[in-house]
């Protein structure tokens, strides 16, 4: 009889293990316990100098007027009874503060409330692990204040009665809205560190990709009121992506070349540019145009850049860009030893009056 309870014991303890295997395997990790994350750095090519506002405050109370005339007239044979009401309403005073931002100066970059680091112009920060999503993007610079411009608006309604004796009566209504302006000028040079573009932007950056932030200065104001005395927000955040960040980097013998047209002169490539570059490749050079009319490639307006890196053998690089249609080049980046497993950005950029090329090293 014992050997039969044994066995019968030994069927028991397999089958709560089997149970047990079948309700123990753990599972993965809720879709909330994953960190998304992306490389990004910023790269500083904003240029030219514009003058910001800060609303810093409002008068309390608005003040509504009324006002009576009342008058005869005699007119020839007519006796005209003129009665005049004024209904003025007079808005608070709106105070702005003005700063002159030199764009050209150092921008220091500050990500979701902490700085990633300062930026001078032409210059880049160190590409930085970050969170995936929505990051709050504000550039901070030292800055003058200008003035203070302090705004008033007032709106009048003029009820008039005309009534002449044996003629009837007339009445009319007119409505007349202005604003006054005045100027408050510090009495010594000031500066003050401030958030330059205003805007503080929700930047979007797409998990597991690696970017470059370009801080380009947009050609108009993202907002503007009172006759262009207000302006509000004057970067534009150009998010380049390059590759996934898991993406291998180009074989040892070849290179990654891709353009951003970064400009906002009206005297330089506000419409297209055309690059070209040469390299010597079995002891000839090899020229290819990058140009609107070359069918392979994208014509880059203000703020835009190539899709795609272009490959090529790695080796010594001559960069040209032109102006759409014109035969000279504007600038050049002569005699460049280009590492192989390496991607670059050739970015045409605003530097005072003048056009040029400045390379990145993407990786």
């Amino acid at each position: 009889m014992a050997p039969k309870h044994c066995c019968v014991v030994f069927f028991l303890v397999l089958g709560v293990m089997g149970l047990g295997s079948c309700v123990d395997i753990p599972g993965g990790p809720s879709e909330s316990q994953f960190d998304f994350r992306a490389m990004v750095r910023f790269a500083h090519l904003a240029n030219g100098v514009d003058t910001i506002a800060f609303q810093s405050s409002i008068d309390p109370d608005t003040l509504f007027l009324t006002y009576h005339v009342e008058s005869t007239i005699i007119n020839g044979p007519d006796t005209i009874l003129a009665r005049d009401t004024a209904r003025v309403t007079i808005y608070p005073k709106i105070y702005y503060r003005r700063f002159r931002v030199d764009f050209t100066s150092p921008l220091e970059v500050i990500r979701d409330g902490a700085s990633d680091g300062i930026i001078n112009f032409q210059g880049a920060t160190p590409y930085r692990d970050v969170p995936a999503g929505d990051r709050k993007i504000s550039l901070m610079s030292d800055c003058q204040l200008v003035d203070t411009l302090v705004v008033q608006q007032t709106d009048s309604v003029v009820v008039s009665h005309r009534d002449t004796v044996g003629r009837g009566s007339l009445k009319s209504e007119d409505t007349y809205s202005y604003k006054n302006y005045w100027h408050k000028y510090p009495s010594s040079t000031t500066v003050e560190r401030i958030v330059a573009d205003f805007k503080n932007p929700k930047l979007v950056v797409n998990t597991d990709q690696k970017a470059t932030v370009y801080l380009l200065h947009d050609t108009k104001a993202i907002l503007s009121s009172d006759d262009g005395q207000v302006l509000y927000g004057v970067i534009n955040y150009f998010v380049a992506y390059e590759h996934y960040t898991f993406a291998p980097s180009p074989n040892a013998d070849s290179i990654g070349i891709r353009f951003l047209n970064g400009s906002r002169s009206t005297g330089g490539i506000k419409d297209s540019i055309v690059a070209k570059y040469q390299r010597p490749d079995n002891g000839h050079d090899t020229t290819v145009t990058f140009s609107k009319d070359n069918q392979n490639f994208a014509t880059l307006t203000v703020g835009s850049a190539t899709d795609n890196y272009y490959r090529f053998y790695r080796g010594t690089f001559t960069i040209y860009a032109y102006q759409g249609g014109t035969t000279n080049p504007i600038d050049s980046l002569t005699n460049l030893d280009l590492a192989g497993a390496h991607r670059f950005t050739f970015a045409i950029v605003d530097s005072g009056s003048t056009v040029h090329l400045k390379k990145y090293d993407d990786d």
